[in-house]
């Protein structure tokens, strides 16, 4: 069996088999990273049966894959970037590809490690994908042009934002079917109204 060129790193919150970054990847060619990091378990105040059922799912993921055909290096070490030197030390993959995991410090982490990313597919909306809102403070206190120079962004996510659009769609027509209904059956135009 030839050894694999690249390695495809999978996070323990990523334990899917329709992994993005498994996609374009084939046991010939790609070989599974999996670290159990210690620094990760002892930083989360986890209940001992949660640390539990994400080790139990991490062994079970390993084992599926290799029942599957892929080599699969699996590593319990220090620390995820620990793991991940111990394991280019011993295999020197031409790249290590890893889907984009779900925290910021997860990700600073991986682009420091030079890691490729893939883009995750866990969520409804992409994780990044926010839209900023401005609040700007009104601190130009007679002058005009000051007025944007202190402001805040906040970012919220687009499946928020895309949610609230549609309550408030739907809101605005069963107003105006109320508002027909009223009017319709009443001699008196109906109190609150839209704009067509």
């Amino acid at each position: 069996m030839t050894s694999p060129r690249a390695t495809v790193w999978v996070l323990g919150d990523q334990l899917d088999p329709r992994h993005p970054a498994l996609a374009d990847a084939h046991p010939s060619t790609h070989r599974l990273l999996v670290v159990e990091s210690r620094a990760k378990l002892a930083q989360h105040h986890w209940h001992v049966q949660r640390a539990h059922l994400v080790i139990t799912a991490m062994r079970r993921f390993v084992h599926e894959r290799r029942a599957e055909g892929w080599q699969v290096d699996h590593r319990v070490a220090a620390s995820l970037a620990a793991g991940l030197a111990a394991h280019r030390d011993e295999h020197r993959p031409a790249e290590v590809v890893a889907m984009e995991p779900a925290s910021r410090d997860g990700l600073e982490l991986l682009q420091r490690l030079d890691v490729r990313l893939v883009r995750s597919n866990q969520f409804l909306c992409h994780q990044y994908h926010h839209i900023p809102i401005f609040i700007v403070a009104q601190t130009h206190l007679g002058n005009p042009e000051n007025r944007f120079n202190w402001f805040t962004q906040i970012h919220i996510e687009c499946f928020y934002i895309n949610f609230s659009r549609i309550a408030i769609g739907i809101w605005i027509a069963l107003v105006k079917i109320i508002k027909q209904f009223f009017d319709r059956f009443t001699e008196r135009p109906c109190l609150f109204f839209l704009d067509q």
